[in-house]
């Protein structure tokens, strides 16, 4: 194991109603009775087209920490625009005391990259898709173990990993 991941909150039946009726507003679609099967077929289908038509997937937030080594989190970066981080480990915090400002910035600049440092995240179903689908056949096995992890999320089958069949 090289990251290691732990959600906080992630969507549930009626979240994904939400969405999808939101989705349906835009589509000017009204039936009343709206059954959940119903709502996630929408969805599933929208995905397919791309974020304009399923923009309702940034209603889908998921809360969750990640530790990994600092190379990967230079990789990660790409990724800030719809992953919020919430916080982290500073660098700062987790030194020891020096005794000088100038022990403290050589100790910083002897930081090992495979130092492990946690950051937590709030991000959404949109933004998983994409790094999803960019990053789950990447060399480093950072990304794998986190595409992974995505798979086990609820209806990441249907809203996240689902990919357009061309025949």
């Amino acid at each position: 194991m090289y990251i290691t991941i732990e959600p906080f909150s992630t969507p549930n039946a009626s979240m994904v109603v939400l969405c999808a009726e939101a989705s349906r507003l835009s589509h000017k679609k009204s039936d009343k009775l709206i059954q959940f099967d119903d709502e996630l077929t929408l969805l599933s289908k929208l995905v397919l087209h791309g974020d304009d038509e399923a923009k309702s997937l940034r209603g889908l937030q998921v809360y969750y920490s990640l530790t990994a080594p600092r190379y990967f989190w230079q990789e990660f970066v790409t990724y800030r625009v719809g992953n919020e981080q919430l916080g982290s480990e500073s660098t700062m915090h987790s030194a020891p005391k020096f005794e000088t400002e100038d022990d403290f910035i050589n100790y910083k600049n002897e930081i090992k990259e495979g130092m492990l440092q946690t950051r937590y995240f709030m991000t959404n179903y949109q933004t998983l898709r994409r790094m999803y689908f960019a990053r789950r056949n990447h060399r480093l096995p950072h990304w794998r173990e986190f595409c992974a992890w995505i798979e086990t999320l609820p209806y990441a089958k249907e809203l996240i990993t689902k990919e357009k069949v061309w025949t």
